[in-house]
């Protein structure tokens, strides 16, 4: 049942009225209550409270929670309702009664203006506006979340915070002046301020500022502001590029164009420490143009440095911009070992300037004070300017360049004695020099300069009107784009005509159009004259050579033929002395032959020095400069000379410098030929008394050494009127009938012009009756380089040739037209055991050997009708079924006749007057029964592969004589069977140390006497040996000894051809 509420008051007040039991069931409630909450009470009455209408609070029925409290109740609808309760009254009979007043309409005011507020800071927050509060004294009463975050201050240190403190100084003034206005009413306009942030930047603001008045009475500011700061700071940047850009033309030098630079980026950051840095890749330096630096103010000006490992090298090597404070540059000064000069800044800012991608410089500022003073928004300003400023300097500096080359041209043109002008396409003067001027006749100008006119007027000069249209034609060719370069006559102002190199040169544009033409001439009339005349001396030289040359040839040619004639004779003469000195003689007849056989080769070697002296004045005569060893050349002279010096009962004396090296570079062959001519002379001109040989360093350098050698003799002397005439072609101090000394004067001019050759000289000192001292010098050069080694040993074995061609009988035909030399041939070779066939001409020997069988051939080159060589071809043309081999036996005796008649089709050559053994040997060489069929073959062999060298074996033979040689075959022969036998015993044991030290042995012993293919083998396998190369060694040693028996057979011929 309802509970009927004594008090019948509470059913009619407005106040919501509910009695609870202590289970918090509703047990009363009045119909205002109900009608709040869309009840009926009796659906209300009975029902637990918290269960039906407080359902989101607590519910306990705690009376001191009902007190000055307001409670959401749960409307029938699913609204809410809002009852503040502050009454509640405890019943006697255990009911709680609790009294509220309605305040929902309040409520959702109440709520509607907390919700609007938290949209309204949440709108403050997130605007990207400064929004702000502030009383007049400037403190901050309020501000956004922009405001704080762009000043880079917090929220509870705003409180502290005051505007005017934040205002840039130079914008106080400014700012204040606004403020008053907005604060006395006046018309609302763009605010704009600069506001410094708590790192130091500078914040560009611009906006709106309102005054809040009370009572007509200004009571704070409020700002919207939007910052600009990127805004103006591009603005700036972008007129900064362009006022850079600008001042290359605006600068009248680059001291300028650096000062200007600095004063307009010091419109846009601090630059009180400012630096422009170039490098010299020239000199290796930094330059120092421009900078100013408050550390610096009294310190002498830096002007450059050598580039090294500061910040500014770092930067400018890793081509990257860098923004660095304080502890990031004592960091990277660390890590990159670099050095800083001068103080260390807080912040430091470097930028390498970049001309066409490469780095040419550097722009840096720095602020010793405080580390905020710059921001990456400096760097970046400073980057993007950066090749703009690069741009300038260089384009300032190509002009400054090109203003001195300008001038330096200028000056050329004007004080250049040649004639300068360019034209262009309509053929007008466009530039001229002041030779061009003169030279065309200053009158012949008029005011258009047209250089038609001008051409005109020379025309008309020298009325020449092919000069006028072929100067025309040369332009017309320039402008096509070729380049011209030609001589030609033209007139004076005085008509005279003069030669005038010219060049004609096109000037293209940037597109490569051609638009005008350059020209220079200058006067080459002298030269030009000088050159005709050069002409027509190299004319005259060109034919007093040719003269000079046919000289030369007629008296080669005249040489030739007199060798050839007194040759011929000899061959008779020298060849019956060698028969007859085979024949049964008594000592006296013997003595005869001796005394005829000396005079026959003395009047042979007179013969030689003609043809040396010949070959001397043609320039034909070649050195052969080899390694030797200058002590022994000499102990081949003293061994040469030692047995006539004894004779005459005179003494020997040498003296050789220590300081003269081992081994030097020179032609041996030569330098005897001097020394032995000068000790002849010494020997034959002093009865008695000593000859000294002297030889020292005359002067050396680096790489030459000039040697002096004396021979010194106590004989007769010279008469110093005489001296000069000692080195006169075919001169004699005595000439009268009585002479005592003989000779042909031709040996000291020999040996003259063979010093020459060495590039050195020869003198004489002499006092009559005291003695002379001839002394030559020569230049050289040391080596380290080991000459080969000559041994003098005596020959004892001899073989006899007879023996060996008995067993061959050989067929020979001897073709000559002259009966003399046909018998001494055919003698000597009938001596020998040869079947000899004679034919007096080149037709009867082709003949004979159409016939006959021959072995083998000797021609005579001049023969009447068919000579040598015609035969020769002929023979070679028969087609025969064996050809005989055809050996040239002529007085031809030049070195060219040999390797001439070689490929005129003969086998070989041997020249006259015929040696005995020297024949013997040859037809030994072709015939024996080793060599004996195969011709052309053995010609090959000896020719391309020879065993030995015939050089060396000539210069042992000259100088130790024939049994000298053959004494040292026959010893290395049996030396070199005993080393190969050690070879193979060391092989078999594998003592390659033996080996190879018997391989080095046998090298040299061949090499020095020029056994080349024993001692080339030998070197090859020493050579694999030093390398551990053990190939094949066993089938090497082999190969040795197989070349080793090939030079056994060479001696058995060597020592045949002897007996």
């Amino acid at each position: 049942m309802p509970f009927i509420f004594p008090n019948p008051l509470f059913s009619t007040v407005s106040l919501f009225v509910v009695s609870l039991d202590k289970e918090d069931n509703i047990i009363y409630i009045n119909p205002y209550a109900a009608k709040i909450l869309g009840y009926k009470i009796q659906e209300l009455v009975g029902t637990h409270f918290f269960e039906t209408l407080e359902i989101h609070q607590n519910k306990k029925n705690d009376n001191n929670i009902w007190k000055e409290i307001t409670k959401e109740l749960k409307c029938k609808n699913n609204e809410f309702c809002y009852v503040h309760f502050n009454t509640t009254i405890n019943e006697e009979n255990g009911l709680i009664t609790h009294i509220g007043e309605n305040i929902t309409q309040n409520y959702q005011a109440a709520e509607t203006l907390r919700k609007n507020n938290e949209v309204m800071q949440d709108l403050f927050d997130n605007s990207n506006d400064l929004i702000f509060i502030c009383n007049l004294k400037g403190d901050f009463l309020f501000a956004n979340k922009a405001c704080r975050r762009t000043l880079g201050y917090k929220t509870e240190e705003f409180t502290h915070l005051n505007v005017n403190h934040l205002i840039y100084p130079k914008e106080k003034y400014a700012t204040k002046i606004a403020i008053l206005d907005i604060i006395k009413k006046s018309p609302s306009l763009t605010f704009e301020t600069v506001l410094v942030g708590k790192k130091g930047n500078l914040i560009y603001l611009k906006g709106n500022i309102s005054c809040k008045f009370e009572n007509e009475k200004p009571m704070a500011l409020r700002g919207i502001l939007h910052n600009v700061t990127e805004k103006i700071r591009a603005e700036k940047s972008q007129n900064l590029y362009y006022s850079i850009a600008n001042l290359t033309v605006k600068s009248k030098n680059l001291d300028q164009l650096y000062t200007s630079i600095h004063e307009e980026l010091g419109k846009v950051i601090e630059v009180n420490n400012f630096y422009i840095k170039l490098y010299s890749h020239d000199k290796s330096e930094i330059l120092f143009p421009y900078y100013t630096d408050e550390a610096k103010q009294n310190e002498a000006s830096l002007r450059h440095r050598t580039a090294g490992q500061g910040l500014t090298d770092y930067v400018m090597q890793s081509e990257k911009a860098l923004f660095l404070n304080e502890n990031e540059i004592t960091h990277l000064l660390k890590k990159e070992n670099l050095k800083l000069f001068g103080p260390k800044p807080k912040v430091w800012i470097g930028v390498p300037l970049k001309f066409e991608n490469e780095v040419i410089g550097l722009i840096s500022v720095k602020c010793y004070k405080n580390q905020n003073t710059y921001s990456i928004e400096d760097l970046e300003l400073l980057d993007f300017i950066s090749g703009q400023i690069a741009l300038a300097i260089q384009r300032k500096k190509n002009e400054e360049a090109l203003e001195k080359q300008t001038a330096r041209l200028e000056a050329v043109f004007d004080s250049s004695s040649h004639i300068m002008w360019t034209i262009d396409k309509n053929y007008k003067l466009t530039a001229y020099n002041q030779n061009y001027f003169q030279f065309i006749d200053n009158q012949t100008f008029n005011e258009n300069n047209s250089l038609e006119n001008n051409m005109l007027s020379m025309e008309n000069r020298v009325k020449n009107k092919e000069l006028y249209h072929f100067w025309f034609g040369q332009y017309d060719q320039a402008f096509t784009g070729k380049k011209l370069h030609f001589e030609c006559k033209m007139p004076t102002i005085k008509d005279e005509i003069r030669w005038w190199e010219v060049f004609l040169n096109p000037i293209k544009n940037t597109n490569g159009e051609i638009e005008e033409l350059s020209a220079i001439a200058h006067d080459i009339t002298n030269k030009k004259n000088a050159e005709i005349q050069l002409k027509e001396n190299s004319e005259s030289m060109r034919k007093a050579k040719e003269i000079a040359e046919n000289s030369l040839r007629v008296k080669e040619n005249f040489l030739a033929n007199m060798s050839h004639e007194i040759r011929t004779p000899m061959n008779g003469v020298i060849g019956m002395i060698d028969l007859l000195n085979e024949t049964k003689l008594d000592a006296e007849q013997k003595e005869y032959v001796n005394i005829v056989k000396k005079s026959s080769y003395t009047l042979l070697n007179i013969l030689n020095d003609i043809l040396d002296l010949s070959k001397i004045e043609a320039g034909k005569m070649k050195l052969q400069p080899k390694s030797l060893d200058l002590r022994k050349t000499i102990e081949k002279i003293i061994a040469l000379f030692l047995q006539q010096a004894q004779k005459k009962n005179l003494d020997i004396s040498i003296n050789i410098d220590k300081k003269i090296p081992n081994f030097i570079i020179a032609d041996e062959t030569r330098l005897l030929q001097i020394i032995a001519n000068l000790m002849a002379n010494a020997i034959k001109f002093t009865e008695k008394g000593v000859i000294t040989l002297k030889i020292n360093i005359e002067k050396r350098t680096k790489k030459h050494i000039f040697i002096k050698i004396e021979i010194k003799d106590t004989g007769i002397g010279i008469a110093e009127e005489n001296l000069q005439l000692l080195f006169d072609t075919f001169s004699q101090l005595d000439t009268s009938w009585s002479k005592n000394y003989g000779g042909t004067g031709l040996g000291l001019v020999i040996s003259k012009e063979l010093a020459k050759l060495m590039q050195g000289e020869m003198g004489v000192n002499s006092e009559i009756g005291v003695g002379s001292t001839f002394w030559f010098t020569f230049l050289t050069a040391e080596t380290t380089e080991k000459p080969l080694e000559e041994e003098e040993k005596s020959i004892t074995k001899k073989k006899d040739f007879q023996s060996i061609l008995a067993q061959i009988s050989p067929s020979i035909l001897v073709v000559d037209d002259n009966v003399i030399n046909r018998k001494v041939a055919s003698e000597i070779l009938k001596k020998y055991k040869c079947n000899i066939t004679q034919a007096s001409s080149g037709k009867e020997a082709i003949e004979k050997i159409t016939n006959n069988f021959f072995d083998l051939v000797l021609m005579d080159i001049q023969m009447p009708d068919l000579d040598g060589v015609q035969t020769t071809q002929q023979i070679r043309n028969l087609q025969l079924t064996k050809t005989p081999i055809i050996i040239a036996l002529t007085a031809y005796s030049m070195k060219k006749d040999r390797q001439r008649f070689l490929n005129q089709g003969f086998d070989d050559y041997l020249s006259k007057p015929i040696d005995a053994q020297k024949l013997i040997e040859k037809i030994i060489g072709y015939l024996s029964p080793e060599n004996k069929n195969n011709g052309k073959e053995y010609l090959e062999k000896i020719q391309t592969n020879e065993i030995i060298d015939f050089v060396v074996l000539e210069q042992l033979e000259k100088y130790g004589g024939r049994e000298l040689v053959e004494e040292s075959l026959v010893e290395f022969a049996e030396d070199t069977k005993n080393i190969l036998l050690s070879c193979q015993n060391a092989l078999k044991d594998n003592n390659f140390s033996i080996l190879k030290g018997n391989l080095h042995t046998l090298k040299g012993n061949a090499g020095t006497l020029g056994i080349t293919q024993v001692a080339e083998k030998a070197s090859e396998i020493e050579k694999k040996l030093k390398e551990n190369n053990l190939e094949n060694i066993e089938n090497d040693l082999l190969h040795l000894s197989k070349v080793f028996d090939v030079f056994l057979q060479f001696r058995l011929d060597y020592s045949i051809s002897n007996a």
